[in-house]
């Protein structure tokens, strides 16, 4: 197996595109296990906000300061975790997920890309990341967002074997009415 540094884990800056989680309740004096079910809720909504947004990695078994502290839990509770997305969102995402070595601390890495579909946890919410939130949004906003998302990509894509010909040629004479450009059509588009 081809050998990875994880080490950018513990230092890259939370944010829109990348979130660490805890799977240790640290507010008593005692740090506790947290439920694999609420793990499980935590690894869906975050990954359905990104999948929601652009994307992004989410790490599991480590602090928000970058301490790598793992995932203690029996196999059983684990299945739980590793299939919270296919039990809590809809519709499905695609994610992809690794086991990563950070200081000899067993962490788990999620990467999800943005999606075409708006997804929605089992419970009806809609989130989306913002920054390194995930906030609640209309489903409809988030909509019209991939729409124009979808849009800006399709305009942008290079067509090879576009000619001049094939341009509207009443638009580049009004544009040159409007302008007073006396340029050729190629002129126009250089410029």
């Amino acid at each position: 197996m081809k050998f990875q540094n994880w080490k950018w884990l513990k230092t890259h800056r939370e944010g829109q595109f990348f979130e660490r989680k805890s799977c240790y309740d640290r507010s008593g004096r005692q740090p506790k296990r947290r439920d694999a079910r609420s793990v499980a809720r935590d690894v869906a909504e975050t990954l359905a906000a990104m999948a929601n947004a652009d994307g992004g990695t989410l790490v599991l078994g480590m602090e928000d300061d970058g301490r790598p502290t793992g995932l203690d839990y029996p196999k059983d509770r684990l299945e739980v975790i590793l299939r919270a997305t296919e039990r809590n969102i809809r519709p499905l995402i695609k994610t992809h997920h690794q086991w990563a070595n950070v200081d000899k601390i067993k962490v788990l890495v999620f990467d999800v890309d943005w999606s075409q579909e708006v997804h929605q946890l089992t419970d009806g919410c809609y989130l989306l990341r913002v920054g390194d939130q995930n906030l609640p949004f209309p489903a409809s906003d988030i909509a019209a967002m991939k729409e124009g998302k979808r849009r800006r990509a399709t305009e942008a894509q290079f067509i090879g074997e576009a000619s001049l010909n094939e341009l509207d040629k009443d638009l580049f004479d009004q544009l040159r009415e409007k302008t007073g450009l006396a340029l050729s059509d190629a002129e126009i588009l250089q410029h």
